[in-house]
């Protein structure tokens, strides 16, 4: 829509299972064409912990116009995110472009 970010998923790492190494995102987007500048965004930071964001432009998950499309999305957390505080997932648009996300599906694997 017309805000540059979605909601936003944030979680205490330190309450994350110590075998966690990867987090799999999938939602439903709708986009009307592919000049938007849309990123999903991965954000580990902390006190301690310098912080990292990992940006995967939506038109490489999907290149789907004019309907909804479900994306996935599989993130091999760093050997050291365990340092963060704190983990974020959103999106991010910068663009004057819309566009739209649904159904948003968050889960941290081993």
């Amino acid at each position: 829509s017309g805000q540059t970010y979605s909601v936003t998923f944030e979680y205490p790492i330190k309450n994350l299972p110590d075998s966690v190494k990867n987090v799999q995102i999938e939602f439903q987007l709708l986009q009307s064409n592919l000049e938007n500048q849309a990123k999903l965004n991965i954000e580990i930071y902390g006190e301690q912990f310098p912080t990292m964001v990992n940006g995967e432009h939506l038109i490489n998950l999907s290149q789907t116009l004019n309907k909804w499309s479900k994306v996935h999305y599989q993130y091999e957390l760093p050997n050291n995110f365990k340092k963060g505080d704190y983990i974020k997932v959103y999106v991010f648009n910068a663009s004057n472009t819309p566009i739209y996300i649904d159904d948003i599906l968050i889960r941290f694997n081993e």
